[in-house]
């Protein structure tokens, strides 16, 4: 294999991983935004219709799911609703525990300010949030205006190859920012 054919098997890889990067990060906003008091009150609705189902001694080997979308107590477009909402959060309980994952999810998270004179206090300008590192290597840079992000985009390289900022839609950037401001950049 020549060194172009490897390169250009580098890059792919690299953009993969970032693509793969940015599609964690938008699960984990998704997460965060998720409404947790309506997915709260839809799973107590189940979990009454649940009580119910198993208060009927016919339903011994009946399907719960398929018995509980014909009850008229909690309707399919809920059941759904039900569904989407468990899939959003995953495996977190409140907006609490996802911004902990958030937060969890970093390699490292590091500041630095811009050229000023002596004497003159330091401020954060940019900062850079390591999502993966080695080959291949993606992090998220952006700017800061008094500790808060914004602006933030998705950096990547391989083995190899220089940083190369990914390209990423409107939705992608939103998710982004969120993530990004979901740590503490002052002092």
């Amino acid at each position: 294999m020549n060194t172009t054919t490897q390169n250009h098997e580098d890059e792919n890889s690299a953009r993969g991983q970032a693509r793969a990067q940015i599609n964690s990060v938008c699960a984990m906003v998704a997460a965060l935004e998720c409404d947790y008091d309506r997915l709260e009150e839809l799973r107590d609705a189940r979990e009454e219709l649940r009580e119910d189902f198993n208060d009927i001694p016919e339903n011994d080997g009946v399907d719960f799911d398929s018995w509980a979308r014909h009850q008229h107590a909690m309707t399919s477009e809920e059941y759904d609703e039900l569904a989407e909402l468990e899939a959003t959060a995953g495996e977190c309980r409140d907006q609490d525990e996802a911004a902990q994952v958030i937060q969890d999810d970093a390699l490292s998270v590091e500041v630095r300010s811009a050229w000023q004179s002596q004497g003159e206090t330091l401020e954060a300008e940019e900062f850079k949030i390591l999502l993966c590192t080695g080959g291949p290597h993606c992090q998220l840079v952006g700017e800061l205006d008094e500790g808060t992000p914004t602006r933030v985009w998705l950096e990547y390289s391989d083995w190899g190859t220089g940083l190369t900022e990914y390209p990423t839609t409107g939705s992608d950037n939103a998710a982004l920012l969120t993530y990004a401001q979901q740590f503490y950049f002052g002092e």
